[in-house]
């Protein structure tokens, strides 16, 4: 279960004051008026309201094209969207916005999005594509710790929580201990509270339970001065794991209700199903199997609301879209229709020479649609025919890498058959002349030859370099697979023998067969599967 903590940052330029200039008076007073409800609700966290205040404030700045301040409001809506566990609409929140931000060169901005992109994926499972986003953020803060110290707190929490996830608790704790560095300079008392809770659930999944203890209750007692509902709440939900281990189940049940209770009032589904998880985990301990099936099936509920909301979410956003136009559509008919009733009272001929003027405006506007559709057309075209000339370059440059990489592994292949011919011939002539210094430097220059891997070195950074996108796919769907284990299935893509991948990694054929059969049942492979053709299909 993940218990941690994600550190959820917005630029302060959320913050906005809507452009006067720009905007009609009364649109401007109605969004100034969503924002700040929106905002109110935000900091009570009650995020459903928020949400709802947000929603109405972006469908107003969409009439009027305010691209920054449309990217500002769709940033925060889908921070407001992971908090209500609604993962697919925060995400496309989050996508869209980063668009907007990297076509703007807002670096700083784009890199905010990218951590809470991350921080979506986590939620998902999808480890390997957080911290690929949460790498491209720490390109951009790294320029500048002292400015980017709160940033960088947030990116190395969340950077430790995917990794906790995956599960890779020295990495987890690592990162840990950069946001505890980080927060020293930005001084937080809530970063302080979720670092502290965070490694607690590092203890509680190594079972070390007083430690966990410690920090999860030091955790509580900052996130309550503070006010923070939600790490208030996440931290009895752990305490109450720590009491359902030691079978202390009447303090479990407690801390785990009271967890649940603020959970509700904050509608966090995310954290609901944890909650109702670990109360159904605590009544089976107990031998209470009718409370244990209440809250397993309120789990289940939760959860498929969780992972189920996704088709919804894109029908309710196409449903509000062609709403909008219909409702733009509407209000332009009527000030048409208004317009040829008034103009009809007055004069007949000047409603005849305006209705002749809307026809050719009709006409007009049609000639220019289909002009511009046949200029798209054109060019879609053209950026197809550029697209797979990209992908023809890019196939060739991975056909010569994997060329290169053929060439150097045969290179020393030959060099360590030809080493070890010559100290065969220098083991004989040794044997026939034992007293020959010459012949013990030249076998003892040989061995320690075959023994350096610089040539080894480089051909693993060619492979790394040629394998990327392989390696990324196989470590999503088996994440488990050691260093040597990832190496072996490289080499085995390339078709080389079990002969020739021990020449390379310099060990006794036996050994590559062994790592052959270990690596089988670890993939899950039946006897009949040829391990090299499932590499070849990943």
């Amino acid at each position: 279960m993940k218990r941690s903590i994600a550190l959820i940052y917005v630029c302060l330029s959320l913050y906005c004051s809507y452009s006067q200039d720009n905007l009609n008076q009364s649109y401007t007073d109605q969004i100034s008026q969503y924002h700040k409800l929106s905002d109110s609700a935000s900091k009570s966290e009650n995020y459903e309201a928020a949400a709802s205040f947000k929603l109405e404030e972006l469908k107003l700045l969409l009439q009027f094209n305010q691209m920054n301040q449309i990217a500002h409001c769709g940033e925060r809506l889908g921070l407001l969207y992971y908090h209500l566990g609604n993962y697919s609409k925060s995400l496309s929140c989050f996508q869209k916005t980063a668009q907007y931000y990297e076509s703007a060169r807002e670096y700083f901005s784009y890199a905010t999005i990218k951590v809470n992109e991350a921080n979506v994926y986590t939620r998902l499972g999808k480890y390997p594509q957080a911290i690929h986003q949460m790498k491209l953020a720490e390109d951009v803060y790294i320029e500048d710790t002292l400015m980017n110290a709160n940033q960088l707190v947030g990116l190395y929490t969340n950077l430790g929580l995917a990794y906790f996830d995956l599960p890779n608790l020295d990495s987890a704790s690592y990162y840990y201990d950069k946001a505890n560095e980080a927060n020293k300079i930005a001084k937080n008392q809530v970063y302080t509270a979720v670092i502290q809770n965070n490694r607690g659930d590092i203890y509680l999944a190594s079972d070390s339970l007083n430690h966990a203890e410690k920090h999860f209750n030091s955790a509580l007692e900052i996130a309550t001065k503070e006010n923070y509902a939600l790490l208030v709440a996440t931290t009895k939900l752990n305490l109450g794991t720590i009491d359902t281990k030691r079978a202390n189940y009447v303090s479990a049940i407690g801390k785990l209700n009271s967890a649940l209770s603020i959970y509700k009032e904050l509608n966090s589904l995310y954290f609901l199903a944890e909650t109702n998880i670990a109360l159904s985990d605590c009544y089976q301990r107990m031998g209470d199997h009718s409370k244990s099936l209440y809250y397993l099936k309120e789990y289940n509920q939760l959860e498929d609301s969780l992972k189920g909301a996704e088709t919804l979410d894109r029908i309710a956003n196409l449903e509000m879209e062609i709403a909008l136009q219909k409702e733009q559509q509407r209000y332009k008919f009527m000030a048409q229709e208004k317009e040829l009733v008034e103009t009809k009272t007055k004069h007949q001929r000047t409603y005849l020479y305006l209705l002749v003027g809307l026809i050719f405006l009709g006409i007009v506007v049609a000639l220019l649609f289909f002009r511009g559709l046949r200029t798209s057309l054109e060019r879609n075209k053209l950026r197809a025919e550029k697209l797979e000339q990209r992908q023809l370059l890019l196939e060739k440059e991975l056909t010569f890498k994997k060329k290169e990489i053929e060439n150097f592994s045969t290179y020393i292949l030959e060099k360590n058959s030809i080493l070890n011919e010559v100290k065969t011939l220098l083991t004989k002539i040794q044997n026939e002349s034992p007293n020959s210094e010459h012949v013990k430097n030249a076998i003892q220059a040989v061995r320690q030859n075959l023994h350096i891997d610089q040539d080894r070195k480089q051909l693993d950074l060619k492979i790394d370099q040629a394998h990327q996108e392989f390696m990324l796919r196989l470590l999503e769907k088996h994440p488990k697979l050691t260093k040597t284990e990832q190496r072996l299935c490289s080499l085995l893509l390339m078709n080389l023998s079990s002969k020739d991948i021990s020449n390379i990694m310099n060990v006794a054929p036996e050994s590559i067969k062994k790592s052959r059969n270990r690596l089988r049942k670890k993939l899950d492979l039946k006897p009949k599967t040829d391990l090299q053709d499932f590499l070849k299909s990943i």
